[in-house]
């Protein structure tokens, strides 16, 4: 059984993100902010992270390169409303594994998860 972390700051992407991943039978947890996942990364074991990129108290950014730090073969995804395609190369080279743009289809998400997973 895969478990995510999925982290942003908005409260209902988090609950929906949450519970679509859950019916597909993934255990999820959320955190609300970057300080929160790395507390929660370093607590637990996660398969894969799933983040926003622009947050209050640590953003994208910070969890993407400290979950690599950690545990360097867990992939994360970016959630961001601002997909401009630099910021997603700067991401790529720090080790990011894929990412969606807000507005996010709920399938694409799944998609994007189960191959990750792979």
């Amino acid at each position: 059984m895969y478990k995510i972390l999925v982290v942003d700051d908005e409260p209902n992407v988090r609950n929906v993100l949450k519970q679509m991943i859950e019916k597909r039978g993934y255990i999820v947890k959320v955190a609300e902010n970057g300080a929160d996942a790395i507390e929660k990364f370093k607590k637990e074991d996660f398969d894969l992270v799933v983040t926003d990129i622009k947050m209050p108290i640590l953003d994208g950014f910070h969890v993407l390169t400290k979950v690599k730090e950690l545990k360097p073969k867990t992939p994360v995804i970016f959630i961001t409303a601002y997909g401009a395609k630099e910021v997603v190369i700067e991401a790529m080279k720090l080790g990011l594994s894929d990412y969606i743009e807000k507005p996010f289809n709920m399938a694409e998400v799944l998609e994007i998860i189960e191959k990750q997973l792979k």
